[in-house]
Parts: structure tokens; sequence; C-alpha cells
């Protein structure tokens, strides 16, 4: 099954970037210590309307779409994008 989730580069981004970090987790009105299962699983609520145009804002990104690729769920609800799985092959 496909779904979109933010690339993982923004995902880095986000655990690296403290103002940031903070950001998310108060949109998503989530304890600090919450978001990092969040981003971890990909969780769909990252992709949420206020937590993209946070990231645009922040991460300067003109294009909200820029943020997301589409991710590969598995029943081991193990996330993979689909651009991983295709260097790979």
């Amino acid at each position: 099954m496909e779904r979109e989730g933010l690339k993982q580069d923004i995902l880095n981004k986000i655990k690296s970037d403290p103002m940031l970090y903070g950001k998310i987790a108060a949109e998503l009105r989530l304890s600090p210590t919450t978001l990092p299962k969040l981003i971890y699983d990909r969780d769909n609520r990252l992709t949420q309307r206020g937590v993209l145009r946070i990231l645009s804002e922040h991460l300067n990104v003109g294009n909200s779409e820029d943020l997301l690729e589409m991710i590969l769920e598995t029943e081991n609800n193990i996330n993979t994008s689909v651009s991983q799985m295709q260097e790979t092959h």
C-alpha cells in the first residue's frame, strides 16, 4: 500500500532542529517526547496542512509537495520510500 509521507531528509531536519521540532510538536498538540515515534513511523499526522505550512516556512520551500514522497507500507508497518526501492532494483 502506498501513501504520501515526508521525505527522509525532511524528517532528519525536524530531528536536528530544536526550533522546528518544537513548532511541529505544538502544532500537533503533542508532548515533545511523543514526536520521535511519529517521525520514526512516518506518521500521517506529519503531513497535515499546518505541519506542511510550518515546514515550508521554516525551510523556505515554496511548494509543500517538495516535502513529500510516496511511501510503501508493509504488513510489519515498515515504511520504505518508493524512490529507495527503485534505487536498489
